[in-house]
């Protein structure tokens, strides 16, 4: 999830690319992504710019380098990565000896002089590049090549396994399609603008694909329709706020101005009445669109305040406005919203009652019931639903949320917390979105695995102090815990060698940042 303006910049920049590079003979293919792999590891340039680690600060006597010195080692690690195509041999070198270009140029023209033929000034070659070239240039460039933002005509007349190919990951080419293919205005708008909604609802757990939404949706549609419809609503009011203030637009399409109101709006349902299919008020409606919008405005403001930290405001802005919500409900003497935990002092004693003993199979349930509960539905059908809706988007993605639940459970199972908790999944949906952003915002690896592990023990840590901390005001703690506990991982890029940085405009799903060259 990125909110920095230079997204904007680097969403141009990959569209351009993106259509010039196919333009290149499709019967030219990457000839494998493990050399690029083994060139970046023996080239070291995982430590190299903002994407890089401590080796900014190695080999240089503990002083961060200038940013002459790492243009320096990113032009040898690029000659270096083209020697085996033998572009050392196709491009010219100059030769310090002989002066600058014009020199060369020079001498050049009285060699033909001499021979008396008549002198041609040397013509552009980039119609005329090598096979081993053009491989060169597809290997490194290969994320341009994974998803194009036009509609893929061929694949959707291809097999059945194409097609759905076409629905994995951040399903890019789908804003174009519609544009291509809905001449009708009113109706193009309107496709685009639910879309974003969709992206929107996946867009919590770090996916951005509407067909993820659509079946988050239907999981909240079983825990509870009217929980269900109210999350519409906030959805709905945070990307039109978001249109008509005027936001990004690239951010708007990625759906990053509803997650943060598709969670208010399921909260406040949830908090105002414990019915499942009735019970709606024009007030929870009102509310509902009041603090769905203000998230927006949080969800901006954040954003800019963390841009130099290189990380987005995750659910803050969900939170801040839910508890500032509750907690002003004490002070509205119409509006009818009780405490959401009987308001008490922490008990550090030890009650000695026995929680019970949780088998395997309520554990297992309780880690699926903990990723439905992020969006606070508990019901184990809508936990597997959200499940296969993050794995439409991203398999890796799926397993994160999964083992991040789980992890959460088994640590607070040994501190010995109640065994219904567990079941129902309270101590999973925060280690479970801190595990799956540790693969989002760093490239998949055993580093990223131990940064995960470790952000998913802490925030049960978290999880236990912030709800100490809020029971005598009878709040939740929400997401807070995953929010306090990720962010600082979040910020350690650039400072550690043990793991790669994915830049904010660059990221799009676990499976690409494997396959993508990080200079």
């Amino acid at each position: 999830m990125a909110s920095s303006k230079e997204e904007v910049n680097a969403w141009g920049s990959y569209n351009e690319v993106s259509r010039s590079a196919r333009a290149l003979p499709s019967s030219i293919r990457p000839q494998s992504t493990t050399s690029i792999r083994n060139q970046n590891e023996s080239a070291s340039w995982k430590g190299f710019g903002e994407h890089g680690s401590t080796s900014d600060l190695e080999h240089s006597g503990g002083r961060r380098k200038s940013d002459l010195e790492r243009g320096s080692e990113r032009r040898s690690v690029f000659d270096f990565a083209m020697s085996d195509v033998g572009m050392s041999q196709k491009m010219p070198k100059l030769d310090p000896e002989k002066g600058s270009v014009s020199d060369i140029n020079q001498t050049e023209q009285n060699t033909v002089k001499e021979s008396n033929e008549p002198y041609e000034p040397p013509r552009p070659s980039g119609v005329c590049l090598s096979e081993e070239l053009k491989c060169a240039i597809r290997e490194i460039f290969c994320v341009y090549f994974e998803g194009c933002h036009d509609a893929p005509e061929k694949e959707m007349k291809a097999s059945m396994w194409a097609r759905l190919q076409m629905l994995n990951g951040t399903m890019p080419w789908l804003t174009s399609y519609i544009e291509r293919k809905i001449p009708f205005d009113p109706l193009q708008r309107s496709l685009l603008f639910i879309q974003r909604c969709f992206r929107g609802m996946s867009q919590v757990y770090f996916q951005n694909n509407p067909l993820s939404g659509m079946l988050i949706f239907a999981a909240m549609l079983i825990q509870s329709t009217r929980v269900a419809v109210y999350g519409l609503v906030g959805v709905v009011c945070g990307n039109a706020s978001a249109y008509a203030l005027g936001f990004n637009r690239d951010l708007l399409n990625s759906g990053l101005f509803g997650y943060n109101a598709f969670l208010v709006g399921l909260a406040i349902a949830t908090f105002d009445n414990s019915s499942k299919h009735y019970g709606y008020s024009a007030g929870t409606f009102i509310w509902t669109i009041i603090m769905s919008t203000f998230s927006s405005v949080i969800f901006v403001s954040l954003g800019k305040l963390l841009v130099p930290y290189k990380s987005p405001p995750l659910t803050f802005p969900f939170n801040i406005a839910t508890i500032m919500f509750l907690m002003a409900t004490s002070e509205m003497t119409r509006v009818n919203v009780g405490p959401v935990r009987e308001p008490e002092l922490p008990d550090y004693t030890d009650s000695g009652e026995d929680n019970g003993q949780l088998t395997a199979q309520m554990f297992f349930a309780g880690a699926v019931r903990g990723v439905g509960q992020v969006f606070l539905a508990n019901n184990l059908v809508s936990g597997v639903l959200v499940l296969a809706g993050i794995a439409v988007c991203s398999r890796i993605g799926a397993v994160a949320a999964l083992v991040g639940s789980a992890l959460g459970g088994a640590f607070a199972l040994a501190t010995g917390v109640s065994s219904a908790a567990i079941e129902d999944g309270f101590y999973g949906f925060n280690s479970s979105l801190s595990l799956t952003s540790m693969f989002m915002f760093f490239v998949p690896s055993a580093g990223a695995s131990i940064l995960g592990t470790l952000a998913a023990l802490l925030t049960v840590v978290g999880q236990d102090a912030l709800s100490g901390l809020l029971q005598p005001y009878g709040l939740p703690f929400t997401t807070l815990p995953f929010c306090f506990i990720s962010l600082p991982f979040i910020i350690l890029q650039g400072t550690t060698s043990i793991v790669i940085s994915v830049p904010l405009a660059t990221m799009t799903v676990p499976e690409d940042h494997l396959h993508r060259p990080m200079y």
